[in-house]
């Protein structure tokens, strides 16, 4: 996969590392409750990993030519410096500024925490 935005080629790094440290310690056993959680927070940890590898190949040019001015690049900064970007459609705009709507996957850390600050 091509990472079109090389400010997220971290975050991916990031995430591939934090999913197979969580495989070592599912790897190295403990006890049911344990590994309950251990592969809850795997799970998550994938997930998480995926949405910044689709981010991370996202081709905007190409959504511009097809959606114009309707769609919009939504990025968004979590506590910690760590980096997530989306897509939005408007559905109203005028000269006071738009409305956007996104997916909540998009604004939220893959914990459910609200993003710190995003544009």
């Amino acid at each position: 996969m091509t990472i079109r935005f090389a400010a997220m080629q971290g975050s991916v790094d990031s995430a591939k590392r934090a999913t197979t440290a969580l495989g070592v310690r599912i790897q190295s056993g403990g006890d049911a409750q344990t590994m309950q959680e251990l592969r809850a927070q795997l799970t998550a940890a994938i997930a998480h990993q995926q949405g910044l590898q689709a981010a991370a190949g996202l081709d905007a040019a190409h959504v511009d030519s097809i959606a114009g001015d309707a769609i919009a690049l939504v990025i968004v900064k979590f506590p910690g410096d760590h980096k997530f970007s989306g897509t939005a459609w408007a559905i109203r705009s005028d000269a006071e500024g738009a409305f956007l709507v996104t997916n909540r996957h998009v604004v939220t850390s893959h914990e459910g925490r609200i993003r710190w600050r995003s544009g």
